[in-house]
């Protein structure tokens, strides 16, 4: 009896620290703006997508850029937005002035309304979101496997 217990603390604890697990949790309703002044809701999902943290001081997060634009030139159909954390519209624009980068849109979330709903820790992490703005899969440092997964993950969407 004691054993059930505990697992069931166990389970309880894991859920209150990693978030829903994959399948029950849904994009929030939100309003952002993009690095380009346009207003962007949780619609932008509507097809599907990636829901990807960034931050441009972030180590990870520029070394996985590479890998990100190889993702798109393979996958052009998958909307990938970043989603700036701890970092301002006007810090991020420096970074993205060439226009070469992979996301199909740089958002900021100023009150940090999906990096809570989402239960993030740390940059990157990226959510593989499907049209009815539920999460698929989740990642966090994207490494070759990861995107092989991912690839392999986008017919649900």
């Amino acid at each position: 009896m004691f054993r059930y217990i505990l697992l069931i603390v166990f389970s309880l604890v894991a859920y209150l620290m990693i978030g829903p697990p994959v399948g029950s949790a849904d994009i929030p309703k939100f309003e952002a703006m993009s690095i380009d002044g346009e207003l962007v809701t949780e619609e932008i999902f509507t097809d599907g997508g990636l829901l990807h943290f960034f931050r441009s001081t972030c180590g990870y997060c520029v070394h996985e850029m590479y890998n990100w634009s190889q993702y798109k030139v393979d996958h052009p159909e998958v909307k990938l937005i970043a989603v700036l954390h701890k970092q301002s519209l006007q810090q991020a624009k420096s970074f993205f002035t060439n226009g070469i980068w992979p996301f199909d849109m740089v958002i900021n979330d100023p009150n940090d309304l999906l990096w809570k709903h989402m239960k993030a820790e740390y940059t990157p992490q990226t959510w593989l979101i499907s049209s009815d703005l539920k999460v698929i899969e989740s990642y966090g440092v994207m490494s070759q496997e990861d995107f092989q997964s991912l690839s392999l993950q986008l017919g649900p969407i």
